[in-house]
């Protein structure tokens, strides 16, 4: 059994008691991995992007976690526009206490998830926590299998 066998704990030096928790914990782990290895189109193109691009928004009528949920919701600040409609950048007339006076319109990223789920940016560099990373949903690579080259680089 390898140093990286899920069975293994403190750096390879002892195995993992076979009980109902560790069992949980190890089941935990893989549906975590699971939702941060969506496929990059789907995280793309369509990961909260709302109604308003042409994409149907979240059809589910039971209460549920919406920030666990890939559809957007009305009133969601993570809710953002097709990459298509703008640039990878945050737009500089927003902030805190000003909107954009472009609004829909704006050539330019309205919020942290459109400027970091944009074709240019999502996944083009190397996340800092690593393989290690404990984010349900991270922008950023975790291997190089997961490092992708800018389509604006890429030509």
């Amino acid at each position: 059994m390898g140093a990286s066998s899920p069975a293994m704990i403190g750096g390879g030096s002892q195995l993992e008691p076979q009980n109902a928790a560790s069992t949980a914990t190890r089941k935990d782990k893989r549906a975590h991995k699971g939702r941060r290895q969506m496929e990059d189109s789907f995280m793309i193109h369509l990961y909260k992007v709302c109604a308003r691009a042409a994409v149907k928004m979240c059809t589910r009528s039971t209460p549920h976690n919406w920030k666990l949920c890939p559809w957007a919701h009305p009133g969601e600040a993570a809710a953002r526009r097709h990459p298509s409609c703008h640039q990878a950048e945050l737009c500089h007339a927003m902030g805190p206490d000003r909107e954009c006076p472009h609004g829909e319109t704006c050539a330019w990223a309205r919020n942290i998830f459109e400027a970091h789920l944009h074709p240019d940016r999502y996944r083009t560099v190397m996340c800092a926590m690593g393989e290690g990373c404990g984010r349900n949903i991270c922008f950023f690579a975790h291997n190089e299998q997961e490092l992708r080259t800018p389509p604006t680089l890429a030509m």
